[in-house]
């Protein structure tokens, strides 16, 4: 006969038995209430995909992991390899460029096999891809599928402008806030050397020539008055140029074919040459009420947009390298932003609508229409990939980039699969 304490003690274990043994969980039961044990991150090389894992817990009885892989969807996983307990890495060369690829990764234990972790895609393509923000200082290099960062280089202050050439190992940008001032940054390593700061008072945009190592900055007075163009060598101002007519000049492109400079105001775009002999500017003076939007340059000219908010209206005009303007589109629309293929001949606008979210359009050079992109909030920025003729779009207020080859069908969009946004805040994208 049990008595006393031992009896109690008895009792409680024979009404409450979880609490002499809890219940064991296993961690290896695809079934069962844990998270996956697995994460899994992908690295895409040029032609080849690094895939690196690591446990999420410290487990016992682990055997190994099997790494699954669907092609083009991601609802045909299929096993691709069994590792050992101790690789945690791999290189999946079985690729090509042009299909997607997903992924995810199971442990294997106890005879059995975990929940697999979350799918990770990756899209092979062809480009370098830079992306600038103006608001969080950074300068990124992103995947062709805009889902993964290849680099990140963190600089001084958010930049007003940058200055990126193909092939140049330098990035030039310049600051408004704080250090008045530009920088260079090594794509190679990240490293920013501040130049000159202090030096200008509101340096609006920055360009260089790699040729020479000249830096061009458009600096005025914070007002906008008194526009002028400073050109730095070797960190020392070696000319300054104030800018004819007044205006409220805005960008500014070097043109490397015709040592000129492109300069855009308000009401003006000059052309103004930059070699060892100074010569007074071209002055392209636009309609009366049209407003300079943008340009894009091409290696016998550039195409120059201009609109007409009030009458939604647009022209653009095709401009010699000597600055002679050769013919004009009249549009309908209010268009703010444009890039060109010149392999393509191919115009890329973005257009405002009033009561509906903003489209890319593509016009041939005679102004047909091919096709449209709906759905931006405002674009800040067009891309163009030299090798497969796609077109990178920078979204403002989504953080959302997105690639469209050249028929208009949607390649990728930097937004991963669990819903989250690759880049917070992009402003400027660049690719060679």
């Amino acid at each position: 006969m049990v008595t006393g304490s031992a009896g109690i003690l008895l009792l409680i274990i024979t009404l409450f038995p979880g609490c002499a043994e809890r219940e064991r969980i296993n961690p290896f039961d695809p079934g069962g209430k844990t998270q996956p044990l697995v994460t899994l991150e992908l690295t895409p090389l040029s032609h080849a995909v690094r895939l690196e894992w690591e446990l999420t817990q410290e487990i016992e009885g682990i055997q190994g992991f099997r790494l699954y892989r669907a092609v083009d969807s991601p609802e045909n996983f299929v096993p691709l390899a069994d590792f050992s307990p101790h690789q945690f890495s791999y290189t999946d060369t079985t690729v090509a460029t042009g299909r997607w690829y997903f992924y995810r990764m199971t442990a294997l234990g106890m005879g059995e096999e975990s929940a697999p972790s979350s799918p990770r895609k990756v899209l092979l393509g062809p480009g370098t891809i830079w992306v600038l923000s103006n608001f969080n200082a950074f300068i990124k290099q992103v995947s062709y599928d805009l889902l993964h960062v290849q680099r990140t280089f963190h600089i001084s202050f958010p930049p007003r402008s940058w200055s990126i050439v193909p092939g140049d190992s330098i990035i030039w940008v310049s600051y408004v806030e704080i250090s008045r001032g530009i920088s260079r940054i090594s794509k190679n390593t990240g490293r920013e050397e501040r130049v000159l700061p202090g030096r200008f008072t509101f340096p609006q945009a920055v360009a260089h020539d790699p040729r020479t190592g000249r830096v061009f900055v458009l600096d005025m007075e914070l007002e906008g008055d008194n526009p002028r163009i400073v050109t730095v060598q070797n960190r020392q101002v070696i000319r300054e140029m104030f800018l004819s007519p007044p205006d409220r000049y805005f960008r500014m492109a070097y043109h490397p074919a015709d040592q000129t400079l492109i300069v855009l105001g308000e009401q003006h775009c000059l052309i103004q040459p930059v070699g060892e002999i100074q010569t007074n500017p071209v002055t392209i003076t636009f309609p009366d009420g049209f407003i300079g939007q943008g340009f894009a340059l091409g290696q016998n000219g550039m195409y120059l947009l201009t609109a007409l908010e009030e009458e939604a209206i647009s022209r653009v005009f095709r401009v010699t390298s000597g600055g002679t303007v050769e013919d004009s589109l009249l549009l309908n629309g209010f268009y703010y932003a444009i890039a060109r293929d010149e392999a393509t001949d191919m115009l890329y606008l973005a257009e405002f609508r009033e009561r509906a979210n903003d489209l890319l359009v593509q016009l041939s050079s005679d102004g047909q229409r091919h096709w449209e992109a709906p759905d931006f909030i405002e674009i800040l920025d067009i891309g163009i990939n030299p090798v497969d003729h796609s077109v990178t779009v920078v979204d403002r207020f989504t953080d959302v980039l997105r690639t469209y080859d050249l028929n208009g069908r949607l390649i990728t969009e930097s937004i991963r699969l669990d819903g989250r946004v690759t880049l917070s805040h992009p402003s400027r994208v660049f690719i060679e």
